[in-house]
């Protein structure tokens, strides 16, 4: 028995170590990290930038200062949905970045 137990956790530890291809991670993260797209109005809607976030709660994502800074308006996507949403800044901290 203790073979058997020694044989299967080190099954699963070598399987926790196998490396993970771009599919694979984005697979496991697409419902949790999005693309944050910042826009300006400039006669026309126009992209100022891009960076990524992640979803804290159903309506909330937090992202990096750096991203939204010029931006007015604010788009954003999955990356395998590809679905575009419109969002807002709810809190910015300039300082914390």
């Amino acid at each position: 028995m203790k073979k058997l137990f020694a044989a299967l956790a080190l099954a699963t530890m070598l399987s926790a170590c196998t490396p993970l291809t771009t599919a694979d991670i984005i697979e496991r993260v697409d419902n949790g990290v999005v693309q944050v797209i910042p826009h300006i109005r400039f006669g026309v809607t126009m992209p100022v930038g891009m960076g990524t976030g992640f979803v804290l709660d159903e309506n909330l994502i937090v992202t990096n200062q750096h991203v939204i800074d010029k931006g007015t308006t604010f788009k954003v996507k999955g990356f395998i949905t590809e679905k575009l949403y419109l969002a807002k800044v709810v809190y910015s901290d300039p300082v914390a970045d």
